[in-house]
């Protein structure tokens, strides 16, 4: 249960990074569009893509808090996963 934790917060930062490119790459379609250099299609797919990155980081991060609500239980802890995992898998 506890590499799942880790697992999970390692897939966050994956997500977080994922949002941050999507986020560059719908400002530059948009920077396209509104010159005339780029087409709406490009611009509405890199929108979805964003909205898609945002949802998997958001389901991601909810993942991760009740992981930790299970690791807590199965260690007979209180259920507040205010914890942070430092280890690493590899």
């Amino acid at each position: 249960a506890y590499f799942f934790v880790v697992q999970l917060k390692n897939r966050i930062n994956v997500s977080k990074n994922a949002v941050q490119l999507s986020q560059q790459r719908l400002t530059i379609a948009k920077n396209r569009y509104e010159v005339g250099s780029g087409n709406k299609q490009d611009y509405l797919l890199a929108q979805v893509d964003y909205n898609a990155d945002q949802s998997n980081l958001l389901n991601q991060q909810q993942q991760f808090l009740n992981a930790k609500i299970n690791l807590n239980q199965l260690l007979n802890r209180p259920e507040n996963p205010d914890f942070d995992p430092t280890d690493s898998i590899l």
